[in-house]
């Protein structure tokens, strides 16, 4: 757990500031610029600065919540039916600015949790989740992203 707490505070943003923010992933429609800001709103979800809906209920939570908790990474093109399916032109300036907000997300997320602010939240696709859950899908849903845009 903290080595994935590490990975998201340190090595996630250093990774991220070695893009000029136009590159294009192996697959998707987000430009690396916008896949930053996406990241910095999966943690802003996270930590309850957004509220989404939960999509999935019944069995079909059963699996996904089986799925997030396992090693298995996301598949390449998985579809995300709350994303537009134009991206938004990105709201930071740049990439360095990009990754200070995503870094700022990261921080006020681990400190919700530190200081009971936040106990759980409720993701759309795997429901509610714990510090520790969420620990767990924002690292894999990192790593998804780096390979995205051949980081790692």
């Amino acid at each position: 757990m903290n080595d994935k707490i590490f990975f998201l505070r340190n090595n996630f943003p250093q990774l991220l500031l070695t893009l000029n923010g136009n590159e294009k992933g192996k697959w998707g429609v987000l430009n690396a610029h916008q896949m930053i800001e996406h990241m910095a709103d999966a943690f802003m979800a996270a930590s309850k600065k957004i509220i989404l809906p939960q999509l999935l209920k019944g069995e079909q939570m059963e699996k996904s919540q089986a799925f997030m908790l396992s090693d298995k990474p996301f598949k390449e093109n998985t579809d995300n039916p709350l994303l537009p399916k134009e991206p938004p032109s990105p709201k930071s300036a740049n990439v360095p600015a990009a990754v200070e907000k995503l870094i700022a997300e990261i921080n006020y997320f681990i400190d919700v949790y530190e200081t009971g602010k936040v106990q759980t939240t409720i993701n759309p696709f795997f429901g509610e989740l714990n510090f520790e859950q969420s620990v767990h899908l924002l690292h894999k849903h990192a790593i998804h992203h780096l390979k995205q845009f051949s980081l790692i």
